[in-house]
């Protein structure tokens, strides 16, 4: 095949993946290797370095969701193609996968080159590696990371604004995001997000401790179009700044695949693993991100329940009169 780029199929369907492998090396060019399972999946990632994995969402024991995400730990610069088990729409589940492309059943046979070339043309976002480096290095840097969160005792001054400079990059680009409708621009504007948030940061700190506490965090974030709003624990504000950066391009980024699949970004939720930390991230209200940042040992769906429980009650701090 020489330099041909592989492709990873997995479908449970074999007569389709089959049908998916020939058209592939017949009419691509390309190098396809087929699974029908996850395990089978991942052993073969673990032993070819693929460009691209087309993974089908209705897999069982596990889902595709679940084995693509597996798949994005295993590889964070694999490129991911995801079969929707009914139209062109991906689950909510799937948001957080950075994918690079969506094949709908059924497709015209004779489009998958070029789709699939689109596809490998399209580069594996790096923020989320760029934030978890970013974590990794300050708490190496800092051992008073893994103590308990502090809070940073400025924030609870109502002389000091909470909110640090960005670099102006961040706010050339403080736009609504790019699914808003022509016309409307978030329920608040840049202003407003920093006022209502500096006439609530004490309920707001007190909101991050206690989730904090109770999710043994290392760090939790809040965050706006890349601007560090408010934040606890042992990093310093640059590197917080880092984070609160990061999150924000991860956020942009999920508008602008919404956008291409002529969607809009009702939902903001992303979880992402590296070394011993997980950063997780949500939306509290619009472009509003709670951040946190922990060990890995603590379950995922403890995290968001318990994220999403506090940013509910962010939400109605900032919402109220």
């Amino acid at each position: 095949m020489g330099n041909a780029q592989s492709i990873l199929i997995v479908d449970g369907n074999e007569g389709f993946a089959t049908l998916l492998k020939q058209s592939l090396e017949q009419d691509g060019g390309y190098h396809a290797v087929l699974t029908t399972n996850a395990d089978d999946a991942l052993r073969a990632l673990s032993s070819t370095p693929f460009d691209l994995a087309i993974v089908d969402l209705g897999l069982e024991n596990p889902d595709g969701s679940t084995l693509a995400r597996a798949m994005r730990q295993q590889k964070a610069d694999l490129r991911l193609m995801l079969i929707p088990i009914q139209g062109d729409t991906l689950p909510p589940e799937a948001s957080d996968l950075n994918v690079q492309g969506v094949l709908s059943k059924p497709f015209f046979l004779p489009e998958l080159p070029d789709r699939i070339a689109d596809t490998l043309a399209r580069s594996v976002d790096s923020a989320n590696a760029s934030a978890m480096l970013a974590i990794e290095q300050a708490i190496a840097e800092n051992p008073r990371a893994t103590q308990p969160i502090v809070t940073d005792p400025a924030l609870l001054d109502p002389k000091v604004t909470p909110i640090v400079t960005e670099p102006e990059s961040i706010a050339a680009n403080d736009t609504a995001p790019p699914t808003a409708s022509k016309g409307k621009r978030s329920p608040a504007s840049k202003a407003d997000h920093t006022a209502e948030v500096r006439e609530h940061i004490p309920e707001i700190v007190q909101e991050m401790n206690v989730l904090a506490r109770d999710v043994n965090a290392t760090v939790v974030l809040l965050s706006c179009k890349g601007r560090l709003l408010s934040h606890i624990g042992a990093i310093s504000v640059q590197d917080a700044v880092g984070l609160a950066q990061a999150t924000t391009e991860n956020w942009r980024t999920a508008a602008r695949t919404a956008e291409i699949l002529g969607q809009e970004l009702s939902h903001f939720e992303q979880s992402t693993e590296g070394g011993e930390h997980t950063l997780y991230s949500l939306a509290v209200i619009e472009d509003i991100i709670l951040s946190i940042a922990l060990n890995t040992s603590v379950p995922l769906g403890m995290i968001r329940h318990r994220a999403k429980s506090a940013a509910d009650t962010l939400r109605d701090i900032l919402n109220s009169k």
